[in-house]
């Protein structure tokens, strides 16, 4: 009598796996579902099927910091967020390690995002109180009321106020004489080393959430007067110029 060829392992019939949850009700009767870890049920709108999803599960990674989370932006490939009164960029890869790049205020809460765009581009953040450009190369700077402006990127028919007098003729520029303290409008974006302080008309406080277009970023006031510029001390110093009332219409 033959014998039956063996099955080759090849083809060997797999592994059979439950579809379905074995019965584990949390109640002696069936009302109440079997318990499920880290998944969920749902049933058919017809109530004949049901199906089990897994709940994807969240994994903490890389470095932890101390203090309120106050603000999560992903800027050219790099995270950056703030934890306390610090901002920090995180290294790519699985396990990031977070790099402290300076202190921010915390009075007005959490901060948001905004990308410039411009010959150096960078990242803008505000909280309505305190608002911060950031670039690899100028760091965390401050934006603040006043700007000091250095000769050669004076902006005509902008009023500054002369700091330091340095190898720059001011008065070739509008002003009535090299001096400290001489207030004057710009004729010109002058030259030399000397420096000036102008007023850039940032509003203080704005309303958080600033937008980026052609060139310009643009910042609301509590009273709806949007602020922007365009030139590049603005962009680089929050130099801004009001525009316009949202709720009136004027221009200005």
């Amino acid at each position: 009598m033959a014998t039956q060829p063996t099955q080759a392992e090849s083809v060997a019939i797999p592994k059979r796996l439950p579809l379905v949850l074995e019965p584990e009700n949390r109640d002696e009767s069936t009302d109440k579902d079997a318990k499920l870890v880290n998944g969920y049920m749902e049933r058919s709108r017809d109530g004949k099927e049901y199906w089990i999803y897994k709940r994807p599960g969240l994994k903490q990674i890389g470095d932890a910091h101390v203090g309120a989370g106050l603000g999560v932006y992903n800027w050219q490939g790099t995270i950056y967020a703030i934890f306390g009164s610090t901002l920090y960029s995180y290294s790519a890869g699985m396990n990031p390690v977070g790099t402290a790049l300076g202190t921010v205020g915390t009075a007005g809460g959490m901060y948001r995002f905004c990308s410039s765009l411009g010959s150096t581009p960078r990242l803008q953040l505000s909280n309505g109180v305190t608002s911060y450009n950031y670039d690899p190369v100028n760091g965390l700077v401050p934006i603040t009321t006043t700007a000091t402006v250095t000769a050669g990127s004076f902006v005509t028919g902008i009023s500054y106020t002369i700091l330091s007098v340095g190898t720059t003729d001011f008065t070739l520029i509008g002003a009535s004489a090299n001096t400290v303290g001489v207030t004057f409008i710009a004729t010109g974006a002058g030259t030399g080393t000397g420096t000036a302080t102008t007023t850039s008309n940032f509003p203080v406080p704005c309303v958080k959430g600033w937008v980026y277009l052609d060139g310009t970023t643009y910042v609301m006031s509590p009273t709806a007067y949007i602020h922007g510029s365009d030139t590049t001390p603005g962009m680089l110093l929050g130099q801004a110029t009001r525009l316009r009332s949202c709720a009136e219409g004027v221009v200005n």
